[in-house]
């Protein structure tokens, strides 16, 4: 139990650091990433604003001007294009238009090319203008990335104009600074990683502490009860001999059984949450198993009429404690000559799936209510408020069967779809 609480606190701490880092990560790279597209569509924007070419100051001391919102582009003609972006101010200097790399192309509508501008870029030569003008043809949007430019498609009346603005280095920034808050992010968080798992346990000693109290509290208390019990039944077997047996003495014997389970199971619980508890697995044939576990209770099913039906699959084995096994089919059998409908019938079923056996105990019982049932796994929850003890129940059985099904690997769960009939889920 303790190393499961540590290990969910681990997990918790953990995610919550990786879903602060993906958002601090995440929403500093699109910020960037935007910021980039925006600054290359303000080159696209002026260039088309100058008919394919960036627009120079008759004084190179003097920034060249920022594009005018208010100048009608050559694409007025088309409705996708309506209304352009407003392009920002304060981005243009004098040095913007020599680190500017760039080119564009224009086409007639017959898609003849009639002019072209390479004059600021070398990676390019007119033989590609062909492959680049039938990319972009092929794409929907008028706007984005082909390999390392940022593109943008202006139509006129009479002609076509295509703009690509080369943004291999602000990419190679971008990736670059997306690498190292990745790789940062990776460090930091193995690091917080390695001080949660050291402080955890720090953080986890008073709770570790409480738990090993009250476990002990329970192994000797129970050890402690047994002595008075064993003293008491002796005594009434006294009492019997000599006065001779009476509905008083009974109840007192069914008392001191009923107490003397329950401080049992305490025992056992105490002992299986325990990290080094005896476990020696074994290859065991369920049929066999189950069957065995369902003989000593037949007169008490058919006492209350109740039928017992069985499909068990043969080659139906589990690797697991013989003892404990045992152990919890008797549970759930015993859970249910205790619970179930008189006249009704008790459904036992094994199946194989996949690596894994699914066994159901299916039978009726009153006051079940529908969906999830799993509390009645909780020690000392008792469906009946009043908690009334006439069926022999202490509310710790259920309990016990999850455990040994946890220490074995596998699930247990129970269910009602109509109200009427609960399901116990077991796989292993």
């Amino acid at each position: 139990m303790v190393q499961k609480l540590r290990k969910r606190f681990i997990l918790v701490a953990m995610l919550s650091t990786l879903i602060v880092l993906l958002s601090m990560i995440g929403g500093m790279n699109i910020l960037n990433f935007d910021k980039l597209k925006s600054q290359a569509d303000t080159m696209t924007r002026m260039i088309c604003e100058n008919d394919g070419k960036f627009p120079q100051s008759k004084n190179n001391n003097e920034p060249a001007p920022a594009p005018d919102d208010n100048k009608t582009p050559p694409e007025k003609n088309n409705p996708d294009n309506a209304n352009p972006p407003k392009i920002p101010n304060g981005q243009i200097d004098a040095e913007t238009p020599f680190s500017t790399r760039y080119f564009s192309v224009k086409i007639n509508n017959k898609g003849t090319i009639t002019d072209s501008n390479l004059e600021s870029i070398a990676s390019v030569t007119t033989d590609d203008l062909d492959s680049y003008i039938s990319a972009i043809k092929s794409k929907k949007s008028d706007t984005g990335f082909y390999r390392q430019f940022r593109y943008k498609k202006y139509t006129a009346d009479s002609y076509t104009l295509y703009i690509f603005v080369d943004c291999n280095q602000s990419l190679s920034t971008f990736k670059n600074t997306l690498f190292t808050s990745l790789l940062m992010s990776g460090i930091g968080f193995i690091a917080v990683l390695i001080l949660v798992i050291i402080f955890s346990k720090i953080v986890l000693r008073p709770v570790v502490q409480s738990y090993q109290k009250q476990r002990q509290f329970i192994t000797d208390a129970g050890h402690e009860l047994k002595t008075p019990l064993t003293i008491i039944d002796a005594n009434i077997e006294v009492i019997e001999m000599e006065n001779g047996e009476s509905q008083w003495t009974k109840s007192i014997q069914n008392q001191i059984a009923r107490l003397t389970t329950m401080v049992q199971q305490f025992i056992t619980l105490s002992k299986m949450e325990e990290k080094n508890a005896n476990f020696h697995k074994t290859h065991l044939p369920l049929n066999t198993i189950l069957t065995e576990s369902l003989e000593p209770f037949e007169v008490i099913f058919s006492s209350k009429n109740i039928e017992i039906n069985t499909a068990l699959e043969k080659e139906a084995f589990v690797s697991g404690d013989e003892k404990l096994v045992r152990q919890l089919f008797e549970i759930l059998i015993d859970n249910v000559a205790k619970y179930a409908t008189e006249n009704s019938i008790f459904k036992i079923s094994v199946k194989r799936k996949g690596r894994k056996n699914i066994i159901v105990f299916e039978n009726e019982s009153d006051n079940i209510f529908e969906g999830n049932l799993d509390m009645l796994f909780d020690r000392f929850y008792r469906t009946d408020a009043s908690r009334n003890s006439s069926t022999g129940g202490s509310g710790i059985g259920l309990s016990v069967a999850k455990t040994i099904v946890s220490l074995h690997g596998g699930t247990i769960h129970a269910k009602s779809d109509d109200g009427k009939c609960i399901q116990i889920i077991i796989s292993m």
